[in-house]
């Protein structure tokens, strides 16, 4: 396992902890910095990678197990959303929804990064967000009462800074942040308020990118919970020359995609035969010889 260069305490003390749980050499944890990666991936004796990032960095990491083939896993450009469906208890969907997408400050893989509202909760939901976000105090992990800190690093901070010159630069409105106060690289610290961006247009960087970071995109949503019809075949009556008729026939159900595809159980006779021919009768058939 490889600890991640600018925070690998937590991975070490994982390996330092399962040291005395696991048989020796099952886990070994290694850190080090940029190129630890590169010699990982190309070394001969690693049977299979598996990495979760950024699609350019997975990118490398297939480039470099390449020429020996080694096996990868890629969880690759995360950017999560979350749907909200109109019949929600709005006061409780509202804090679930907070701390899915900004716990450990957004600094999650798994962390929300967009929310899909139905348009009949829009407006309730987003002020309930707003209104938790005010509750929830942030600041250094070593004061009491603090629940959410700082990034974690320096490029992470300023590429969450450009997401927001981005936002603003398209004349997106926040329910909540959305302006630092203080950043810049003279900064005393990589704090950003919660951001939650008000209906963004998704063709712009901040709803297409995965920002991982302490910020989160609402949309208002016209998808209602009507269920949709099952799949039908579409008619190619238009395909067919006049006068000719058009059957439209069902889906396949499930047994005859089974016999399609793994064949039939049965035995194989011509579809113009009958049993009665396909099956010799008990006289005629030959019997058999004695055993040796």
């Amino acid at each position: 396992m490889e600890a991640v260069a600018v925070h690998p305490l937590t991975t070490l003390k994982v390996g330092e902890i399962l040291r005395d749980v696991l048989p020796p050499g099952v886990l070994n944890v290694v850190s080090g910095d940029a190129g630890l990666g590169p010699r990982m991936t190309e070394h001969p004796g690693i049977d299979m990678i598996s990495y979760t990032g950024s699609t350019r960095t997975g990118r490398q990491v297939m480039a470099g197990a390449a020429p020996t083939l080694t096996r990868v896993t890629l969880e690759l450009g995360g950017n999560d959303p979350a749907i909200v469906l109109p019949d929600v208890d709005v006061p409780a969907v509202a804090e679930k929804l907070f701390w899915g997408a900004f716990a450990n400050s957004g600094q999650v893989c798994l962390a929300i990064k967009r929310l899909y509202i139905h348009r009949d909760v829009y407006e309730p939901l987003k002020q309930a967000l707003a209104a938790y976000a005010g509750t929830v105090r942030m600041g250094p992990g070593t004061e009491a009462g603090v629940r959410l800190g700082p990034v974690q690093n320096r490029p992470q901070y300023d590429r969450i800074l450009d997401l927001l010159d981005d936002s603003r630069a398209h004349g997106h409105s926040f329910a909540i942040g959305g302006h630092p106060q203080g950043q810049g690289q003279d900064s005393p610290g990589y704090s950003v308020p919660l951001t939650l961006v008000d209906n963004p247009r998704r063709t712009r960087a901040s709803s297409r990118r995965s920002s991982s970071v302490r910020s989160c995109r609402s949309s208002g949503s016209t998808t209602s919970r009507t269920p949709s019809p099952g799949p039908t075949r579409a008619s190619t009556d238009s395909a067919r020359p006049s006068g000719r008729p058009t059957r439209k026939r069902p889906w396949p159900s499930a047994d005859a995609w089974r016999r399609a595809r793994c064949g039939s159980t049965r035995s194989s006779t011509s579809p113009r035969t009958s049993p009665s021919r396909a099956t010799s009768s008990p006289a005629s058939a030959p019997r058999a010889g004695p055993r040796a």
